[in-house]
């Protein structure tokens, strides 16, 4: 089995686990949308959002850095995108190119339970530098199999602080990737 298979294998395992497979159906322009991003594409849970916001992890998160606006990936439970007044990373008091990396994984083990992330399993995508802000993303390998629509994604001033963040990994696959079976 090639790598592609490999991966067309793994997507498609993950689809057949999923309770939500009935859900997909045919859009109007002829595609065909996988649950996730279906649910995305709606409107949020309002209950559901309020019901994530007082979790406990979210409680420490704002009583630690302040009331922060956040909209929840309701299926896997983590913050898809959150913004608020920025928070500094510590021991970072200016980013470059140099330590940018470093900074951001700094961040995502100090948030990495509320994030539901294991940074094993993260892979760096992106890293940009646009009017004084770092705009980092990383996705999520598998036993070295990319996780489609994954991604964790930083906002970061020059100065070290976080000012916006957003969590789209995939915390429970339990699917085998063994290709022998």
């Amino acid at each position: 089995m090639n790598s592609f298979q490999k991966v067309v294998f793994f997507l498609l395992a993950i689809l057949v686990q999923s309770s939500l497979m009935a859900d997909i159906s045919l859009e109007s322009d002829g595609s065909v949308l996988l649950p996730l991003q279906k649910q995305m594409r709606s409107r949020f849970n309002t209950e559901r959002q309020l019901e994530l916001i007082r979790t406990s992890e979210w409680q420490e998160f704002t009583k630690k850095n302040g009331n922060w606006s956040v909209m929840w990936n309701e299926i896997q439970t983590n913050p898809h995108r959150a913004f608020g007044k920025p928070i500094k990373i510590p021991g970072y008091s200016t980013i470059t190119s140099n330590n940018i990396e470093a900074a951001c994984l700094k961040f995502l083990e100090l948030y990495s339970g509320l994030l539901k992330i294991n940074l094993s399993q993260l892979k760096i995508t992106r890293k940009n530098f646009v009017r004084d802000k770092w705009y980092v993303a990383y996705s999520q390998v598998h036993f070295g199999i990319p996780v489609l629509f994954s991604e964790v994604d930083l906002r970061i001033s020059d100065q070290g602080e976080v000012i916006a963040f957003g969590s789209d990994f995939f915390p429970k696959i339990e699917v085998s990737t063994d290709h022998r079976s």
